[in-house]
């Protein structure tokens, strides 16, 4: 009871000093603006963006059944991809320097046997070739491979299969064209924005004298927390609904479910208030919690591939798995989550698994933040 007294109270004064607040609820709605006026005015369809090139050297039919499958996948009814098989890879390759082709798939000679034999420890093993600076080429990696998912599972009768496809490069080199892959990435550095947010409430608190007040009070540390956090959620669900209704007036199309797309946003927004407890212990004012948010802000957006798709950052390789960069941040399997239920309109009995990573990791940098702050901040007004 007394945490959700802490709330209101936390509420009400983020109303009477709205200009932080009014920040955080719009930047990610002025963020989807500024992708519909850069992205979403073109009445051109996906498949005059999406083109892909395609190198065919299976020696059975499967391979020619997913070239067609790939040409045949819809996104709103139109085309979601051009694709053209190649014959020569020197002008391939030229193409994908000149950035007129997303991207260069590569089927193998042995796709039909191993999908015959169907046999989950050995997927096929295809190669997309890419230029990473290219925006369609980014987007391009990301599109394509729902409707090739979709024909491995036709044929395998797998439900989730693993990861098929291997992007390499053009040698030598090291636009997010569409309104609708954009905006689930906002939605993302949104709620990541409330590190900051959290940071400077907080802040603002320890130097206004509130929580020696809360304390003399007999308000528990996990009682104020407690009070922050159930604001904090509030607030989030507020910027995703403004968010989401901004994309709706600039003309975003999805079957996806609001309530699904509202579950990962809000446990995504524990990451947040955690990394924001944490920031708060080290800064004094302002300026400091701001400039110290940057320090997980940056990471949970781009090196997740929230915005941009990124190419993959390995770690570590445990019991035969490589475990990469983005696996350790929530935002990864949030950010893929929404961006499945908004543009693909799947389900929760397809996200889950991106789910419970979410849940995991928020949970723990919750935690993490909330016993740090008790320890180096809130100890000292016992």
């Amino acid at each position: 009871m007394k945490s959700l007294h802490i709330a209101r109270k936390t509420l009400l004064e983020a109303l009477r000093d709205p200009q932080l607040l009014i920040l955080f609820l719009v930047f990610p709605a002025l963020l989807v603006v500024l992708y519909f006026f850069a992205y979403g005015g073109s009445a051109k369809n996906l498949s005059t963006t999406l083109i892909i090139l395609v190198d065919n050297r299976d020696k059975g039919p499967l391979g020619a059944e997913l070239v067609n499958a790939l040409r045949e996948a819809k996104f709103d009814d139109q085309p979601m991809l051009t694709v053209t098989e190649v014959k020569s890879m020197d002008e391939a390759r030229v193409t994908l320097s000149e950035w007129k082709a997303g991207g260069l798939l590569t089927i193998p000679e042995d796709f039909t046997d191993i999908l015959n034999k169907a046999d989950p420890a050995n997927p096929p093993r295809l190669t997309l070739l890419r230029d990473p600076l290219s925006d369609s080429a980014n987007f391009l990696s990301v599109m394509f491979e729902e409707p090739l998912r979709d024909f491995i599972m036709s044929k395998t009768g797998w439900r989730e299969p693993k990861q098929v496809v291997s992007y390499t490069y053009v040698e030598g080199t090291g636009n997010l064209n569409d309104f609708q892959f954009g905006v689930p990435g906002v939605i993302i550095f949104g709620i990541a924005f409330g590190v900051m947010y959290t940071a400077i409430l907080l802040v603002r608190e320890m130097t206004g004298g509130a929580f020696q007040r809360l304390r003399l009070a007999r308000i528990t540390g996990y009682d104020l927390l407690g009070g922050i956090t159930l604001a904090q959620l509030v607030i989030c669900l507020v910027q995703v609904v403004i968010t989401v209704l901004t994309a709706w007036i600039c003309g975003l199309q999805t079957a996806g479910s609001f309530l699904l797309i509202s579950l990962f946003a809000l446990v995504f927004s524990l990451t947040a208030t955690g990394c924001g407890m944490i920031t708060a212990c080290f800064a004094r004012n302002d300026g400091e919690a701001a400039n110290l948010s940057m320090i997980f802000i940056l990471p949970l957006v781009f090196f997740s591939g929230a915005m941009y798709p990124m190419p993959p950052i390995p770690l570590v390789t445990l019991a035969g798995r490589t475990v990469y960069m983005a696996d350790l941040m929530p935002s990864t399997f949030a950010a893929d989550a929404i961006r499945r239920v908004m543009i693909f309109g799947e389900g929760l009995q397809t996200v889950w698994p991106q789910l419970l990573p979410v849940i995991i990791e928020s949970v723990l940098l919750f935690l993490l933040g909330t016993r740090l702050f008790q320890y180096l901040r809130l100890s000292r007004y016992r």
